[in-house]
């Protein structure tokens, strides 16, 4: 209930009121009966009188009576009603005061649903961003899941390739391993082994002019030479060489000393020559007639520990009253006691 600012004046209880009208009524009552007895003598009218006055009496008793207890019905609901409008006004202030209340807090409910609204307008918007940023991130993840699904293909690749690349260095491990232990006992055998002894180194020869190949003992030459030397060491042999070329222009003896250096033993065994000395004619004897070096390469095919082939290419040089130079080949047979 809305309270109008207007103060209801408070009603006054009539609990004395029955008694005034009672001892009005008796005073009346009183003052008739006196009036009757100073009257009693008179006339019959006077009789007649008394008897209305008597009948009027008894009537307004009655009605008297009549109007005290509808009267004391009426004081009775209007002091109820007076505590029923005094329970209504504590009811009132109550509500009022619960009014205040609610209005206060609905001013306050309006502030947080401003402060609420403004508050979910502002989430809605960080809301659609974060969706979007989702959406971003999903996408780069759907990216980086792909690239991370193609880099294990890789790594699975690279793992396979890993595998038989440990397999191959395993391999090749194993293949040095046994090459070491051959190699050590090869090393071993080397050592052990006694190599030094007499050898014999027959070779057929021949070769081309380089220049001044119109003049005599400088266009060509070929013949067979024998070296008998001894081994010094697994490297080194040297010996002495002689035979005989024919050449353009004639006949040579050569008496020459012969040097060679063999690399590592192998199925082919390489070595370095280098040959040096005289050559005489015995058409014209003259000492001496030539003097030539002969530097080369060559190779050894190992048949047996005491026998082998071995060819070799080199450049042969002498000096017959002119100098003159060859490319030689020599193809041989060595022969170890």
């Amino acid at each position: 209930m809305q309270d109008d600012g207007t103060k209801k004046p408070k009603l006054t209880k009539l609990g004395n009121i029955p008694a005034v009208a009672w001892l009005g009524g008796l005073s009346m009552a009183g003052g008739l009966v006196a009036l009757s007895l100073l009257f009693s003598g008179k006339s019959e009218k006077l009789a007649d009188l008394d008897k209305k006055y008597i009948e009027t009496v008894s009537a307004y008793n009655s009605e008297t009576d009549s109007l005290s207890n509808e009267l004391k019905r009426i004081t009775e609901q209007y002091n109820r009603l007076i505590a029923h409008n005094d329970s209504i006004g504590e009811s009132l202030e109550s509500e009022r005061s619960r009014n205040k209340k609610l209005s206060s807090a609905n001013a306050a409910l309006s502030s947080r649903e401003a402060s609420y609204k403004k508050n979910f307008s502002a989430l809605l918007n960080t809301s659609g961003k974060i969706n979007e940023e989702n959406k971003k991130l999903q996408n780069e993840a759907e990216a980086m899941r792909r690239e991370i699904s193609q880099l294990e293909e890789k790594l699975a690749s690279a793992g396979d390739e890993s595998r038989n690349q440990q397999a191959v260095i395993d391999s090749q491990k194993n293949a040095i391993t046994a090459v070491t232990a051959d190699a050590a006992s090869l090393r071993d055998s080397v050592r052990r082994e006694d190599v030094s002894g007499w050898f014999n180194n027959t070779e057929l020869n021949g070769g081309i002019g380089l220049y001044l190949t119109n003049k005599p003992f400088s266009h060509y030459f070929y013949g067979v030479t024998t070296v008998n030397g001894y081994v010094i060491n697994k490297n080194f042999l040297t010996g002495i060489g002689t035979g005989i070329s024919n050449y353009n222009g004639g006949w040579l003896v050569p008496l020459y000393l012969d040097f060679r250096y063999t690399l590592p033993r192998g199925k082919f065994t390489p070595y370095v020559f280098a040959d040096g000395g005289f050559q005489f004619d015995f058409e014209h004897i003259k000492l001496p007639n030539s003097i030539f070096m002969n530097p080369g390469i060559g190779f050894y095919k190992i048949i047996t520990n005491r026998l082998a082939l071995n060819a070799g290419a080199g450049l042969f040089v002498q000096q017959y009253d002119f100098r003159s130079a060859f490319i030689n080949l020599k193809v041989g047979l060595y022969f170890k006691k």
